[in-house]
């Protein structure tokens, strides 16, 4: 068991996707090696509370755990994409999958899911957008289109 467990995370870091599960009752959240190593902290840095993730949340974006929470209390699979800041001021882009399951007590909803640094492809997507932008703008002034 320990072998496979090791496995798993080592996949998760080849792949960089790391995985989370929260527990509504003790309102914990539990994180794989990954993600830790996406906000940049230590085991020891981060306490599994909401609120510390809210911190780290780009503070714009925080409407996102709202829609996270109905998603939860509704019991619908979501996938989200927000910005974190780090305790450095460096801003990630990140990607939250994941579904609601039934907590141990039969009574709460749990959810389980991954997170994916996607600063790299949203750098693309802008990219893209600012080069589009211009070609447009360059065909109007040439009075030309393609």
């Amino acid at each position: 068991m320990i072998e496979l467990g090791e496995n798993l995370n080592l996949g998760q870091k080849v792949a960089g996707i790391g995985s989370w599960k929260y527990n509504a009752v003790k309102n914990e959240i539990f994180w794989s090696d990954e993600i830790y190593r996406i906000y940049d902290l230590k085991p020891e840095e981060f306490g599994g509370t909401v609120i510390e993730l809210m911190d780290f949340t780009y503070p714009e974006d925080r409407e996102v755990l709202a829609e996270l929470t109905r998603k939860r209390l509704a019991r619908e699979k979501f996938d989200l994409q927000y910005r974190i800041q780090l305790r450095n001021g460096t801003t990630k882009y990140v990607r939250l999958v994941g579904e609601p399951i039934n907590n141990k007590d039969g009574l709460n909803t749990d959810l389980v899911g991954t997170i994916q640094d996607i600063s790299d492809i949203k750098k693309l997507e802008n990219e893209i957008g600012f080069i589009k932008k211009n070609l447009e703008q360059a065909q109007r002034l040439a009075k030309i289109g393609s």
